[in-house]
């Protein structure tokens, strides 16, 4: 959940290079105490360049998806990713 309000887009993710994000990734792990592993990062980064965006990259969106994310019935992981 936390994941989604910062990343809420794939392109949130897929603007920069694969370090520019793996630094940010790891900064954001780091403010919201999570456990850094910079395979996760890579791994999020090839997903977002392989998908198609539905949803436009705008501020009503931004709002949906964030309110969405915030709700009980929002999966905290769809799809875990597995450890390295």
């Amino acid at each position: 959940m936390d994941f989604v309000h910062t990343f809420w887009h794939a392109d949130c993710v897929r603007k920069n290079s694969l370090d520019a994000f793996n630094e940010r990734y790891r900064k954001w792990c780091k403010r919201h105490c999570y456990f850094f592993k910079q395979c996760n990062a890579v791994e999020v980064y090839e997903l977002s360049k392989s998908v198609i965006t539905l949803v436009p990259k705008d501020p009503v969106a931004k709002v949906l998806v964030q309110r969405e994310a915030s709700s009980p019935a929002f999966p905290v992981l769809s799809r875990p990713i597995a450890p390295r």
